[in-house]
């Protein structure tokens, strides 16, 4: 099951996102029309998903930056 909101995977017996915190909500058991026609679906990355891990790859990026600096000019490492 994934959540509405945010589109992570929410477990079975979950009564809310741990993500975002919205209510699960327990659908009715599909038909087999129903059932083959989601056998191929891909849940949808939500644009929330997507700028989370955007921004948490520029937050390693200005991390490495920054004790790049330290090393190279604080510590004076550089040759002179």
């Amino acid at each position: 099951m994934y959540c509405r909101n945010c589109g992570s995977k929410i477990h079975e017996d979950g009564e809310f996102c741990m993500m975002c915190g919205s209510p699960a909500y327990k659908e009715p058991a599909p038909s087999k029309a129903k059932k083959a026609r989601k056998k191929g679906a891909v849940p949808r990355r939500s644009k929330r998903s997507i700028f989370n891990k955007i921004i948490i790859v520029l937050m390693i990026a200005a991390i490495a930056a920054l004790i790049t600096f330290i090393t190279l000019f604080v510590l004076d490492i550089l040759p002179a």
